[in-house]
C-alpha cells in the first residue's frame, strides 16, 4: 500500500516524521524549477546552502568551478553570479560547473530532510519522472512544500496535489488530500494555478513574468535531481 502525506510548509516538519520514506522537496517559484532546470542544463551538482555566510564559505572552499546563485526577497544577491531565475541556468552558465544556490525557502526546505531514506526535488517541470520514480519503489511519500516565509504556498501545494494526481496512492492524509483538491479545482492547469498564488503577484510586481511561465510548463524533462552526500545531482 502506497501512502502519500503532503507537508504543508518546510517549517513545520521536524524531519522525523520523513523516516523510512522518500521526500519529494516543490518549490515551484522558483528553486524547484532552477535546480531541475540547471542540472538539465549539464551543471554537475548543486549545493543547497542554509544562508548567503554558508554560501559564501562553500564556494570557497570549492574554489575554481563554482558558481554562486540565490536570491533574497526573489533578487539576485549581492555579489552572486546568478540569481534564482531559472531562465538564467543556461548550459552557457552552467554547464560542468557545481553551483552553491542559496534561496529564500527551497534550499531551507531540502535541508530540513536529513530523516528521510531518499530526497527528490520536483516541480511542474518534471512530475511524470518523478511519479515514474516513486511508483517503481516500495516506499511512502511525503511531498514537501517549501512554503514562502515560513507558511504555506498555494503554488507548491498545487503541484503536490498534481504529482497525487498522477500517483494515484492508496491512501492520502488530510492534507494530502487538500492538495489534490486544489489541483483538481483548478482544472487541472498549472499555469492557471501559478497565476493565482500570492508570489506569483509579488513576482510579477517586480518584472518576473518570464520567470512564472517557464515555472508554470509541465513535463519538459524527465531529470529527477536527489539530494546526497550535501549535494543535489541528477537520479541515475
Amino acid at each position: 500500500m502506497l501512502r502519500a502525506d503532503v507537508i504543508l510548509f518546510a517549517s513545520g516538519s521536524n524531519g522525523k516524521e520523513l523516516q523510512n520514506k522518500a521526500a519529494v522537496v516543490i518549490d515551484v517559484l522558483r528553486a524547484s524549477t532552477t535546480i531541475i532546470t540547471a542540472l538539465t542544463n549539464g551543471c554537475q551538482a548543486i549545493i543547497p546552502a542554509i544562508d548567503v555566510t554558508e554560501a559564501g564559505e562553500l564556494a570557497r572552499r570549492l574554489g575554481g568551478n563554482c558558481v554562486l546563485g540565490g536570491e533574497r526577497n526573489a533578487q539576485k544577491i549581492e555579489g552572486f553570479q546568478l540569481g534564482n531565475s531559472p531562465l538564467e541556468y543556461t548550459t552557457e552558465a552552467v554547464g560542468g560547473q557545481t553551483i552553491v544556490l542559496t534561496t529564500t525557502n527551497g534550499t531551507k526546505a531540502i535541508r530540513m530532510t536529513s530523516g528521510a531514506s531518499q530526497v527528490l526535488v520536483a516541480s511542474f517541470a518534471n512530475i511524470e519522472a518523478i511519479v515514474k520514480q516513486l511508483a517503481a519503489q516500495d516506499m511512502d511519500v511525503s511531498l514537501i512544500c517549501a512554503g514562502r516565509n515560513g507558511g504555506f504556498s498555494f503554488e507548491d501545494t498545487a503541484c503536490a496535489g498534481a504529482i497525487i494526481e498522477a500517483l494515484k496512492p492508496d491512501y492520502l492524509t488530510d492534507s494530502a488530500r487538500m492538495a489534490h483538491i486544489i489541483y483538481k479545482s483548478g482544472a487541472c492547469n498549472s499555469e492557471a494555478l501559478i497565476a493565482v498564488s500570492e508570489h506569483a503577484e509579488y513576482l510579477k510586481s517586480i518584472g518576473l513574468e518570464a520567470d512564472i511561465e517557464f515555472c508554470a510548463r509541465m513535463n519538459w524533462t524527465e531529470i529527477i535531481p536527489v539530494f546526497q552526500d550535501s549535494r543535489l545531482v541528477v537520479l541515475r
